[in-house]
């Protein structure tokens, strides 16, 4: 492309408004929300030590993508993933959902007759130290447009002193994520 056109093409997008933003944050309140999982029980928020324990005994090392392969590397992706198949979303969830995905629609900018859904992919559960490098994650279905994580608190009891629980409010160091 000859420069006069490709500054032609740069002016013309300079001067399109972009209405969002290209990430949003939201926070709610959970403390009334409960996953419940097949052999691991119901799962409160925070997730308890003992929850978290119960999660990991369902649970299987997470693999990842690398063009057509599914593999398994510890270097690259140390967490442990749930499968979908064994993960009920109960009501409270749900009726919180359709006011966080309309502040979503918002805060992307899109218009306000685009209705946002969320499809639980897989539930991670990742214990202290535990990552996932960084990546750009793969389109799941054709109209996907972004990945939603959510992100919860993590609880545990300190093996000093029994009496003592912190809760850690990193979900990448220690909790659960939906996405």
């Amino acid at each position: 492309m000859a420069r006069a056109q490709l500054l032609e093409v740069v002016d013309v997008l300079a001067g399109v408004g972009a209405a969002g933003r290209f990430a949003t944050r939201v926070v709610v309140d959970a403390s009334r929300m409960w996953l419940s999982v097949k052999g691991a029980g119901r799962i409160g928020l925070p997730v308890s030590s003992v929850a978290a324990a119960a999660l990991i005994r369902v649970a299987k090392p997470a693999k990842y993508g690398k063009g057509t392969q599914t593999l398994h590397d510890r270097r690259v992706r140390d967490t442990w993933v749930v499968a979908r198949s064994l993960v009920t979303i109960d009501p409270p969830w749900r009726e919180a959902e359709a006011e966080l995905l309309a502040k979503i629609r918002d805060d992307l900018g899109l218009p306000e007759t685009t209705t946002l859904r969320a499809e639980l992919h897989v539930l991670l559960v990742y214990e202290h130290g535990q990552f996932f490098v960084p990546h750009q994650d793969s389109e799941k279905h054709d109209d996907m447009i972004g990945t939603l994580v959510t992100g919860v608190t993590s609880c545990r009891q300190s093996p000093k002193n029994p009496m003592h629980t912190s809760c850690l409010l990193d979900p990448f160091t220690v909790g659960i994520v939906w996405c």
